[in-house]
């Protein structure tokens, strides 16, 4: 550690366990210019709630708090499902309603709770159901 951050130690410290990020900014950028900068205040906010979790110094009720940040936080990072659908130019009305009642199991799957990275197969069975539906072919039960 450089003594320019030995010096900032205690306001470090101070910064994480308030969870100032303003003040941990410009501390940052006051002791160490050279290092890259943080692009937004939700990386510093992330990063030091990843520091509070590690750090011995941290109070238990806090160490929880910023789990239960982080695990939030995780659970908010959005799965994407790609769907495809090829047809010729000459059928592109049904190439559109298709996209449109696969997207729509999607969506359905997604408000129900279903969570779109764990749940993929149920996800997949259910968006391909669509597109028979539109197809007309039967789907088994």
């Amino acid at each position: 550690m450089s003594d320019r951050a030995l010096k900032h130690a205690a306001e470090f410290r101070r910064c994480l366990l308030e969870l100032d990020v303003r003040a941990m900014r410009m501390l940052w950028q006051h002791v160490h210019p050279e290092l890259p900068q943080p692009e937004g205040d939700d990386e510093v906010l992330q990063s030091m709630h990843m520091a509070r979790v590690r750090a011995k110094f941290t109070p238990e009720r806090s160490r929880r708090y910023s789990r239960h940040w982080l695990a939030e936080r995780e659970r908010r990072i959005a799965a994407a499902v790609g769907i495809a659908v090829k047809v010729p130019l000459s059928r592109r009305a049904l190439g559109d309603e298709l996209h449109h009642e696969m997207r729509e199991s999607v969506l359905l799957s997604h408000r129900e709770g279903l969570d779109l990275d764990l749940d993929a197969p149920e996800v997949r069975r259910r968006i391909l159901k669509a597109r028979a539906r539109v197809l007309g072919i039967k789907w088994p039960s």
